[in-house]
């Protein structure tokens, strides 16, 4: 039955369509809510693998990891692997 402007609903009429929007909005916010604890714990676990690489010298790389440098000797393969994963985690934002 289609429903048009100024049409009077019978009680159990109206108790169905809030009853429906009831459940339809619940299920959203539990979606959102779902969403953004996936969201908080992406940003938590990149946080703590994220380091900014400033300056690759002769088989050393300097790396900023929170407040402090820290200088790591490494092989060519080794220095490709964590390229990748800075590049990688950098396109997410």
């Amino acid at each position: 039955m289609k429903l048009r402007r100024g049409m009077k609903l019978k009680r159990g009429m109206k108790l169905r369509i809030m009853m429906g929007r009831r459940m339809l909005t619940s299920l959203l916010s539990l979606m959102l809510r779902i969403i953004v604890s996936m969201e908080r714990l992406k940003m938590r676990m990149r946080k703590k693998m994220m380091k900014s690489v400033l300056m690759i010298t002769k088989g050393h790389m300097v790396v900023k990891e929170k407040d402090h440098l820290q200088t790591e000797s490494m092989s060519t393969k080794v220095l490709l692997v964590r390229m990748h994963c800075f590049q990688s985690c950098g396109r997410q934002r």
